[in-house]
């Protein structure tokens, strides 16, 4: 069989041989590229299961943390509904004694009578 001056020219060399193989090894990993990248991998892993382990306590604390919320807003509302009904009875009380006060007045007048000094 003879092969034209074309099809010599297509026929591979072993220099394009050796290229061939410096391209493949510079595009596969290696066994210790696969190594490499399994204990990056299993690191990565042990990361994320302590990250998970982290956040399942830290929505723990956030239910805590609101449940005493929670508690502090109950107990701050009673005070609060307390000191309105204390103001309440102590305005109502006021507006007596301001009251007491005018009709005693009248009342010293019409008399004639001078309060008593204590």
């Amino acid at each position: 069989m003879t092969l034209t001056s074309e099809e010599f020219n297509k026929l591979v060399k072993k220099d394009d041989l050796k290229q061939l193989e410096e391209r493949m090894e510079k595009k596969f990993a290696s066994k210790d590229d696969v190594k490499k990248i399994e204990e990056r991998v299993d690191k990565v892993s042990v990361l994320a299961l302590c990250n998970k382990q982290d956040i399942h306590d830290l929505k723990e604390s956030v239910k805590r943390i609101d449940k005493n919320v929670n508690t502090i807003i109950t107990t701050l509302d009673g005070i609060t509904k307390n000191f309105k009904d204390h103001q309440e009875s102590h305005d109502i009380n006021q507006i007596a004694h301001d009251r007491f006060e005018k009709i005693i007045g009248i009342l010293e007048k019409r008399t004639g009578v001078s309060p008593v000094s204590v």
